[in-house]
């Protein structure tokens, strides 16, 4: 689709500054909330690092669940990763409820170690077990058959996804607007100024 432009001062209750698949994604949010979100986007929906992204759903936020407990706890580490694998499985909900054909396909998380930092892997592996994590560990023939590469060691986690990104974002832009949000492309912002509320 082909949103116009804006020029000139515009108000809104919600105005989301960039339309990739993050601004996209928060205007059907705040849309389906019943909000009327204004986006506006310098170049065109989804063009920027959203064309050019990995398109993976991941079930967990990325640094080690032991490094998480170390610095927030154990309670604070265990909701972090649960709401993590959520919010991936309530994004693939959302996008196969929306009908939005961005060839979602569910996949596995693997996270491999070669022979010098298996015992780590293995410690983080243990860690999340016993913080009851669902994972499956994977023996070096395991892995290899899976990876190709040249590796000791791994653990699998279900709750993934590969998707297009563009597709995603293009068509949460359609259905956030389809709700009552407002989108303009090739619309840099220029000043912005905050109301009381």
């Amino acid at each position: 689709p082909v949103f116009p432009g804006q020029k000139g001062d515009v108000t809104a209750e919600v105005v989301i500054i960039g339309a990739g698949l993050t601004g996209s994604a928060v205007a059907y949010a705040c849309a389906a909330a019943g909000m009327k979100p204004l986006v506006l986007e310098a170049d065109r929906v989804g063009t920027g690092t959203t064309a050019f992204g990995a398109g993976l759903i991941l079930p967990e936020p990325g640094p080690a669940f032991r490094d998480v407990v170390a610095a927030q706890g154990l309670r604070t580490a265990k909701r972090a990763f649960g709401a993590w694998r959520r919010a991936a499985l309530d994004a693939a909900a959302l996008l196969r409820r929306l009908k939005i054909k961005c060839d979602l396909t569910p996949l596995d998380a693997l996270t491999v170690a070669n022979e010098d930092a298996e015992r780590g892997l293995r410690k983080e592996y243990d860690a999340r077990v016993d913080a009851g994590l669902d994972l499956a560990w994977l023996a070096e023939r395991q892995v290899r058959a899976a990876t190709r590469a040249d590796v000791a060691s791994g653990f699998r986690q279900s709750g993934a996804f590969g998707f297009d990104p563009y597709r995603a974002c293009v068509g949460l832009a359609i259905a956030a607007r389809a709700r009552g949000a407002t989108f303009h492309e090739n619309s840099p912002v220029v000043r912005i100024r905050p109301g009381r509320n």
